[in-house]
């Protein structure tokens, strides 16, 4: 095997790296933004609720 084969071989290894990482910081990102999702949907609903002290309509 030549130099250049080998250079061509482990620039092929790298690239299957890279792709393989940016496909799992992808996934991250995404898990991260359903769970900002969550959360939001979560403060909107705490936010439309009115937070009683004692008696209903009563603040």
């Amino acid at each position: 095997m030549s130099k250049i084969d080998a250079l061509i071989d482990a620039l092929k290894a790298q690239t299957e790296a890279l792709n393989q990482q940016t496909t799992a910081i992808s996934q991250l990102v995404n898990s991260n933004l359903d769970i900002m999702d969550q959360l939001m949907a979560a403060d909107s609903e705490q936010a439309a609720t009115p937070n009683y002290l004692d008696q209903p309509d009563e603040l």
